[in-house]
């Protein structure tokens, strides 16, 4: 087994490491905590003060015809029960946590905050009434503050629960599919780990079901009652429980990692060059999931599977739980952007309701708003028509982070998607910014999402190539390509460049070659000297000439 090289191609710098996923905290819950911590001062030096006050019988004092006892009581008062709030909503988070509700838990951790808050300004209003008398002319303004509060709170409430079920829902449309796959190849790869260390078989058949939520939620530590369950499950479909997904850590780490287990593993199952089924089932617990996980190792449904066709394989695991990771990432970007717009949205018609709750008559905020000339102008100015191609790049989502398009014939790689611009990387390391009101005017390519993956090479043939010779060109191509069958599918394409290529004193022709599994563009790049090689060897022997 020398003359494979399992680390051939080890050097590429195309395929990226692993990169955890950083759970960020939102501005929100900073500002909360902050305010917690201010509420919790407030109450630590108003309460010293008042029990200063009422021990040594200070004289009554004002402020601004207020009493500065009520006072302090009111921000004691306050402050307390916003604390109790809080610890109240936690207690029962963690209740929905223990009893597994996730579902439930996942939705309740989006909005408690605003919930608090909201519960909270439902009790200063329900307290306000015992110091009426005592605010005298304040009364109406502090009861306009706390319904201005109410109103605050209910409706990011609702806008929080509202991301929450819309990140839900476009997760799940978009990225369920891949989560279960990727869960399945995680679990063969778990299972191949453990026969690489020689766990016993008891260590790896009485373990605990990974089900594909456990995958990117954790293990929770309660016992699961399932216990049945092998250690790989392909035929398990739980329910998906997305949300603000929290990652395990992946099986393997880089693609050393990948090259390393599957060297191991083979070696340790086989001795030959290549893999039959029986020695691929004793990877495995039992001979059903082995069948499973066959199919994606024997490309060619030759029931073998040879070192070059494993390797791949495991690689090509690696890559789809990374690109799942980013997938998360990126959508979770995407939900961010909707939810900054909409709480802009929502943040004006909010101005206008406080307005309106202060006295000023709704009417007259309606005429100066439609009167105004920077309503107008905005209108009939480009600001709507560029906010419009903006939300519609992010919408039409053409394109991820990381993909691989063609913009005006140049090559990118996406750097980063926001609100107004994107980012790539050109192939010189730097960055080009484009709006994304002109990306929507452009043509865009995205190689990445390619159906399919194909290598496509040109030339020009003499018209006078005897016809004989062309069909003994396809039947020596397709004798090729049988013998290369870990990189390219047999059927391939030899055709014209395009439709508009009549002209009779050339043959501008065009050969497709459709690729088997995931290649690098330094592999890509290699293959195509290959085949220009052979190509042009063919070419010769046949007596072919090329303009």
């Amino acid at each position: 087994m020398e003359d494979f090289n399992w680390y051939e191609d080890a050097a590429e710098i195309d395929v990226e490491e692993f990169e955890p996923v950083e759970k960020d905290r939102s501005q929100i819950s900073k500002f909360f905590d902050m305010l917690r911590k201010i509420f919790n001062y407030a109450i630590l030096v108003c309460g010293s003060v008042y029990i200063f006050r009422y021990i040594f019988n200070k004289y009554k004092m004002t402020i601004l015809g207020v009493n500065l006892n009520m006072i302090l009581q009111s921000i004691v008062i306050g402050c307390g029960s916003f604390n109790l709030v809080v610890l109240l909503a936690q207690i029962f988070h963690q209740m929905l946590k223990k009893l597994g509700f996730k579902v439930v838990e996942k939705r309740f951790k989006s909005i408690y905050r605003w919930l608090s808050v909201t519960v909270w300004f439902l009790l200063c209003l329900y307290f306000l009434k015992y110091v009426k008398e005592d605010l005298n002319i304040y009364y109406r303004y502090v009861r306009s503050f706390i319904l201005s509060g109410i109103l605050t709170s209910t409706t990011f409430t609702g806008v929080a629960l509202a991301m929450e079920l819309f990140y839900e829902s476009f997760v799940t449309s978009s990225l369920l599919a891949k989560m279960k796959e990727v869960d399945m190849k995680e679990k063969i790869i778990s299972a191949m780990k453990s026969y690489r260390y020689e766990l016993s078989e008891s260590s790896t058949t009485d373990a605990p079901g990974c089900t594909f939520s456990e995958i990117f939620f954790g293990r929770e530590t309660e016992t699961n009652s399932d216990t049945n369950i092998s250690h790989i499950n392909l035929n398990r479909g739980d329910e998906a429980v997305i949300g603000n997904v929290c990652f395990k850590s992946p099986e393997m780490h880089s693609l050393h990692d990948a090259k390393t287990l599957a060297r191991d593993v083979f070696e340790k199952a086989t001795s030959q060059k290549e893999m039959t089924f029986n020695e691929f089932a004793d990877i495995f617990p039992n001979a059903q999931i082995a069948i499973q996980a066959f199919a994606y190792f024997d490309a060619n449904d030759d029931r073998t599977v040879s070192r070059k066709e494993f390797k791949d394989t495991i690689i090509q695991f690696y890559i789809d739980r990374v690109n799942l990771e980013k997938g998360f990432a990126i959508a979770k970007g995407f939900v961010d952007i909707v939810n900054d717009i909409l709480s802009i949205v929502v943040c004006g018609f909010l101005i206008l309701a406080y307005l309106v709750i202060f006295g000023i008559p709704l009417k007259e905020l309606l005429a100066l708003a439609l009167s105004s000339a920077l309503v107008l102008n905005f209108a009939v100015s480009g600001m709507a028509v560029d906010l419009y191609f903006n939300f519609m790049v992010l919408l039409s989502h053409p394109f991820d982070l990381g993909d691989d398009v063609i913009i005006d014939s140049t090559n990118y790689t996406v750097y980063k998607i926001g609100l107004n611009s994107t980012s790539f990387l050109g192939r010189n390391g730097g960055k080009v910014k484009f709006l994304n009101s002109v990306l929507w005017k452009k043509t865009l390519i995205n190689m990445t999402r390619a159906p399919e993956k194909v290598l496509l090479f040109s030339f020009k043939l003499s018209p006078d190539v005897n016809t004989d010779i062309f069909r003994n060109l396809k039947s020596r191509i397709h004798q090729y390509l049988k013998t290369r069958k870990f990189d390219f599918f047999e059927a391939f394409s030899l055709e014209a460049i395009s439709e508009e290529a009549v002209d009779i004193n050339k043959l501008d022709c065009a050969l497709i070659l459709k690729c088997r599994s995931y290649k690098t563009k330094a592999r890509k790049f290699g293959l195509r000297v290959e085949i220009n090689k052979f190509l042009r060897e063919l070419f010769n022997e046949l007596g072919i000439k090329t303009l």
